[in-house]
């Protein structure tokens, strides 16, 4: 996602909610070549000029122009039960 924001307290804000390793969805992308609707990828990092950097689930790495996502929540970890434990 290529936002060119110069605001150095706003990328920091777009780090500190888009940490590498967070999961989006794609709402939609205008690009040529755009990562279908409902794609999802993880943040790989945000550049200094503002732009997230995503590597999509399908294998392509996208920096589109304009598109719309959705942070997709951290899975729960489940804790196994002693009973639950089988040899």
């Amino acid at each position: 996602m290529y936002m060119n924001y110069s605001n150095k307290d706003y990328i920091e804000h777009l780090r500190r909610k888009y940490p590498p390793g967070t999961r989006l969805q794609l709402s939609c992308m205008e690009d040529e070549f755009p990562v279908p609707p409902g794609s999802m990828g993880t943040v790989e990092c945000i550049d200094d000029a503002g732009q997230i950097h995503v590597d999509w689930d399908s294998g392509r790495s996208a920096y589109p122009g304009v598109d719309s996502f959705s942070r997709l929540p951290v899975p729960k970890k489940r804790t196994v039960m002693p009973d639950e434990l089988r040899f």
